[in-house]
């Protein structure tokens, strides 16, 4: 699983759920509060490109499948995924 470079924004938007969550699941909603967008659809944007580069694991949420758990890639092991052959 190889994670790919993110762009300077979405670098500072996963350290602010990272600061927020670590290695803690959490929801969409629990997102959109931590990141304070002004545009709502941002937060949609940024998981996807977190899940897109693998630096985020997302799974249906047993109590409702309509939403999703996620759990942030610990930063060093991203990092140590990109240089790995």
């Amino acid at each position: 699983m190889k994670t790919k470079p993110l762009p300077k924004w979405a670098m500072k938007k996963y350290a602010l759920l990272w600061k927020k969550f670590r290695q803690k699941e959490f929801e969409y909603e629990n997102a959109e509060q931590t990141l304070q967008e002004e545009n709502p659809n941002m937060t949609s944007v940024l998981i996807n490109h977190l899940k897109q580069n693998k630096w985020i694991d997302a799974r249906i949420n047993p109590k409702d499948t309509r939403k999703r758990i996620y759990k942030l890639e610990i930063p060093s092991n991203a990092v140590e995924n990109m240089t790995s052959a």
